[in-house]
């Protein structure tokens, strides 16, 4: 897993042509081994190799926090403002796509993307977009969050108990 998680930035920087300045995680195991107090995090080694390797900064959304995800639900809104409208905006996407690369994550399959947009006929105007000439990286693998929200569970249940 973690050999998948470097080749597919490895990969992205190859096929971008260039390594951005920040990547913005979802405190993936891969990268966090630890959360610290006050939002710090302990990267994981193999992480902190790719990252001095490669110079960029890592940023991190905050688990358990929904009103957190700012960035994430920002971008979904600039997808649905700039993406879902009529043709002049296609036009502004496609010059951005003739100037350079463009990067974007989700946690749905495509198949789910039309209950974020809400009309299937958008959606697939949007992905027919998006899709023509990338890379697709799968990266599979347990929710920080969710492996998170499992441990609190078991602590507070652990703590009731005398």
């Amino acid at each position: 897993m973690a050999e998948a998680f470097c080749e597919g930035h490895v990969e992205a920087f190859a096929f971008f042509v260039g390594i951005p300045q920040s990547i913005l995680y979802d405190n993936t195991r891969l990268a966090v081994a630890q959360m610290l107090g006050d939002g710090k995090r302990e990267r994981s080694r193999m992480f902190s190799t790719l990252q001095s390797h490669y110079l960029f900064e890592d940023k991190f959304g905050s688990p358990g926090k929904g009103n957190d995800k700012g960035k994430v639900e920002g971008l979904v809104g600039y997808v649905r403002r700039h993406f879902m409208v009529p043709m002049p905006v296609c036009e502004r996407f496609e010059q951005r796509y003739e100037r350079g690369s463009t990067l974007i994550t989700s946690n749905l399959p495509f198949d789910e993307w039309t209950s974020v947009f809400g009309s299937e006929r958008l959606t697939g105007a949007l992905l027919d977009r998006l899709t023509h000439h990338v890379h697709i990286l799968e990266m599979n693998g347990e929710s920080f969050r969710l492996a998170s929200s499992r441990k609190r569970q078991k602590d507070k249940e652990g703590a009731k108990m005398p």
